[in-house]
């Protein structure tokens, strides 16, 4: 469970560690430390490349017909990105990584610009621009290895239904499944490709994707702005039982669609219900293996960034100007991660938890952690006006709990 790390957070971050390395450490550590307080993030994804939070539109290879990939570097931001990452494994060293690109280098493309912009400007239909974008995914999964960064997962292209003025790019999910069989045989064993990357309402295409890449592909990466959770990802797991269900994104926004990190707090029980219902709770009842949000920092401005200034709420915002630990704002995605990723830690399993007794308006899900030897039951009351009584039974051990209405809770026991 965690979040993501485009360039703009690693900026905001950076900016934080050479001026206040002290605070930046208090902020680190209560994002991916399991010290009181603290979240404990166990995923991290960011962009290969620049994205909608960027503050420049680069690649890692933007030298015209470079296909021996002389010129293939990361641009300064996403330098950040990696020190960052670094720091963050330093603080939990068992931090699962997920790399996904925005768009090829613009050369790659049918009409040269790495920003999505229509259907036609997608990756270029001859053989040599398909086994050199390969090796342009596999090049860029070595380096973040080299520096210490080693992929657990790769997506082939965020959002791939999607045409922004941003980089992006559209592929069709026969051409995802050409592109992942050439990748799938230029990354280790140990990174996992994922396939489509975008929106619940199109379950169609990664199961065509899939069917098609010959097992190049271990699993799904969904994102929640378009559809219904629950129908989509049950169409995969029947089509696809052994495969993994990953949720990677999805983000929230400031009231009024106004930049103001003053507000971050505001409408927390009716998005943090939606979130434990769609992202984090109810996704994993529906076989997702991880929860992920967008962005994890950003500045006062809900950047830096090319685009024109936004309103999406991160995990934390950090003025430009902060000090201390007091100038930060956490806002209200973060509290609603960490009663996930602070509890249900990487290895756990989900239990079949059998609720019994009258109706009752909630989520339940129980998880069993060998490694650490616990179990954890996560309890989501959906009942804004009755608190919910439960009793719990594992084996021979009771406990009672009154969920307040509207409430969620963490009940933990050890095995």
């Amino acid at each position: 469970f965690g979040a993501a790390m485009p360039q703009s957070s690693a900026v905001v971050l950076k900016r934080l560690k050479n001026k206040e390395p002290g605070t930046y450490m208090t902020v680190m550590k209560r994002l991916f430390s399991t010290e009181d307080g603290a979240a404990g993030l166990t995923m991290m994804r960011f962009p290969i490349g620049s994205c909608d939070f960027s503050r420049h539109f680069v690649t890692l290879d933007d030298v015209a017909g470079d296909f021996h990939f002389s010129s293939f570097a990361l641009d300064g931001d996403s330098q950040m990105i990696i020190e960052i990452l670094q720091d963050a494994k330093k603080i939990n060293p068992e931090l699962t990584l997920v790399g996904s690109p925005w768009s090829p280098p613009a050369w790659f493309k049918a009409e040269g610009n790495i920003r999505g912009l229509d259907e036609t400007n997608t990756l270029r239909n001859e053989t040599h621009f398909y086994v050199g974008y390969a090796e342009y995914l596999a090049l860029a999964a070595s380096t973040f290895a080299k520096a210490g960064l080693h992929l657990d997962y790769m997506t082939l292209q965020n959002e791939p239904l999607n045409t922004p003025k941003y980089p992006g790019m559209y592929l069709t999910a026969i051409n995802e499944a050409k592109l992942a069989k050439l990748v799938r045989a230029r990354l280790p064993a140990t990174t996992k490709l994922l396939a489509y990357d975008h929106n619940w309402d199109h379950p169609e295409y990664p199961v065509t994707a899939i069917r098609n890449a010959g097992g190049a592909f271990a699993g799904i990466a969904w994102h929640c702005y378009a559809g219904d959770m629950a129908p989509a990802q049950e169409v995969l797991y029947a089509a696809y039982p052994d495969l993994e269900t990953h949720f990677v994104e999805c983000t929230g926004s400031y009231p009024d669609g106004v930049c103001d990190i003053t507000r971050g707090m505001e409408g927390f029980g009716w998005n943090h219900e939606w979130d434990m219902t769609n992202v984090l709770l109810g996704s994993v009842g529906h076989w997702a293996q991880s929860g992920v949000k967008w962005i994890v920092a950003t500045d006062e401005n809900c950047g830096p960034r090319s685009k024109p200034v936004g309103n999406l709420r991160p995990f934390v915002s950090i003025p430009s100007n902060t000090t201390s630990e007091m100038d930060v704002k956490w806002n209200q995605d973060f509290y609603s991660m960490a009663h996930m990723s602070r509890f249900i830690l990487p290895g756990s399993r989900r239990l079949t938890t059998t609720a019994t007794g009258k109706d009752s308006v909630g989520i339940i899900e129980s998880f069993i952690d060998t490694a650490g030897k616990t179990v954890t039951l996560v309890v989501v009351n959906k009942d804004h006006t009755a608190d919910m009584p439960i009793t719990v039974t594992d084996g021979a051990k009771e406990i009672r709990y009154l969920v307040p209405a509207w409430g969620t809770v963490v009940l933990q026991w050890d095995l």
